[in-house]
């Protein structure tokens, strides 16, 4: 595509699921007080950036990931990604809801890393793109060319680490 097309594509994208709602205020509310003590006891919550689409008529988009607490150099660490693809809403949901279940099970035994929701503005429009036309998920290497991308990637980079890497993809069909 080339610019004209892609203006046109973004210009009929509308927001049809609330990112805040439904990824944001469950994950938050997991480690507020009066949540679940054992998780908070085993795990942090917190932001690796920002998106900010405010320039092309959208909003902004903290990036949320969760990490076991006690990070042990020698446990194996297992990164979980989900949202990278807007309309795979179940890897979003399907997320949230193990580190809300199973999250302290494993975390004795490895060093977790969950980034719920790659892609947020592609969650709430339901898109496989980010704004710009491109699909984070072709993004990362061999160097990012999405903002998804490379804020996962600078995530990453501290921890030089070998890991198994489980994206939470679906067939939407």
């Amino acid at each position: 595509w080339g610019e004209a097309e892609k203006q046109l594509w973004l210009a009929r994208q509308r927001i049809q699921q609330s990112y805040q709602d439904e990824v944001v205020t469950p994950l938050l509310a997991m480690f507020a007080p009066g949540g679940s003590a054992a998780l908070q006891d085993q795990a942090e919550c917190f932001t690796y950036g920002e998106l900010d689409y405010r320039h092309l008529g959208f909003g902004r988009y903290p990036l949320y990931a969760v990490r076991t607490r006690k990070w042990h150099p020698d446990k194996p660490f297992f990164l979980v990604t989900g949202g990278v693809h807007g309309y795979e809403r179940s890897g979003v949901q399907g997320a949230l809801r193990f580190v809300a279940e199973q999250f302290v099970r494993y975390a004795e035994r490895a060093n977790l890393l969950f980034v719920v929701c790659v892609s947020p503005w592609s969650y709430e429009t339901i898109n496989r793109w980010n704004p710009m036309a491109v699909d984070p998920n072709r993004a990362f290497w061999p160097v990012p060319t999405a903002p998804e991308a490379q804020f996962v990637i600078e995530l990453l980079k501290p921890l030089e680490a070998p890991l198994l890497h489980l994206d939470l993809h679906e067939t939407t069909d």
